[in-house]
């Protein structure tokens, strides 16, 4: 399909199917962090390497391998969490498709080196 063809479609749930974006700049998916990593990070932590040696190594975030390594964190912050999620509705499948179709739609105007 051709960007031209991709600009004239209505439906953002079908652009969403389209347009691949994964693994490129613009893919808004968190940090895969699979739990031989999380090992990893626990081990080392464990070593007495530091949360900064450990986020920089790692290209994370201090409070994401902090999350990983330390539980009265991560245990702080998942109670946190499962309030915010009580007050929040959650999408549906068509509505998150939508909103990601409006994305990559967005991408493709703009010029932005996506495959389709």
């Amino acid at each position: 399909m051709t960007r031209k063809e991709i600009l004239k479609l209505e439906d953002m749930t079908q652009v969403d199917s389209i347009v691949k974006i994964a693994g490129t700049n613009y893919d808004r998916r968190r940090k895969g962090t699979t739990n031989a990593l999380i090992s990893k990070l626990r081990r080392a932590y464990a070593a007495g390497r530091s949360i900064e040696a450990l986020a920089e190594k790692y290209d994370l975030s201090t409070s994401k391998v902090r999350y990983w390594v330390d539980d009265d964190y991560k245990a702080a912050k998942n109670s946190h969490r499962k309030d915010f999620k009580k007050s929040v509705p959650t999408k549906t499948r068509l509505e998150a498709a939508a909103e990601r179709g409006y994305y990559k739609m967005n991408l493709v105007k703009n010029r932005k080196k996506v495959r389709f």
